[in-house]
């Protein structure tokens, strides 16, 4: 079967290696899956081991990916604190997670508010899932607040929940984070 192609812009740089077949988005290896596939390894975690383990496991490893992500990003760009922030948020929305939109970045003072439109679980899992399923972005936007941080000095890990979400009949889904002591998400 052959596949079609669209000769278009992508909002990120894309790169592929025909030796391997292996991709790249902004310098980094990535593998290309259909969002429903992210979707049911999420939906399986939560049947496996329930909804609060799967959270803890997947903020975890969201948390590990940002700092990955963010220190690549600053030694690509310069970029510091609120800088890489809004650079990672801006990278995660052109790569399909929903449209990231910091609505406070306070790195000094150790707390932050995201918000999230179009979010892929909430696309995926429903907008009457009676629950909010888009936990994930708790450890990648902890995550990405303490490598943005640790730029300016600001040391310490930060944590956060998802006080609203569209699958649970909100308009948007909310995230408060704070800077917190100790090594919380940095360990899978």
């Amino acid at each position: 079967m052959a596949m079609e192609r669209f000769d278009c812009s992508l909002p990120v740089p894309v790169g592929f290696d025909e030796a391997t077949g292996g991709w790249q988005v902004e310098g980094l290896p990535v593998l290309l899956v259909p969002r429903h596939f992210w979707i049911y390894m999420q939906r399986a975690m939560e049947d496996g081991v329930g909804v609060g383990r799967a959270r803890e496991l997947i903020r975890a490893a969201g948390y590990k990916g940002a700092l990955t992500w963010c220190a690549h990003q600053q030694r690509a760009s310069g970029l510091k604190g609120a800088d890489l922030f809004r650079r990672y948020m801006e990278s995660g929305s052109r790569r399909g997670y929903g449209l990231m939109n910091p609505e406070l970045i306070d790195l000094e003072g150790g707390r932050a508010r995201i918000r999230v439109d179009h979010s892929v679980y909430v696309a995926e899992m429903g907008r009457s899932a009676g629950r909010n399923v888009c936990y994930m972005f708790e450890g990648a936007f902890s995550g990405g607040l303490a490598a943005s941080s640790e730029t300016l000095g600001y040391t310490g890990d930060w944590a956060g929940e998802e006080t609203r979400c569209g699958a649970n009949g909100a308009p948007d889904c909310l995230f408060e984070l704070r800077r917190i002591e100790g090594d919380h998400g940095r360990q899978a």
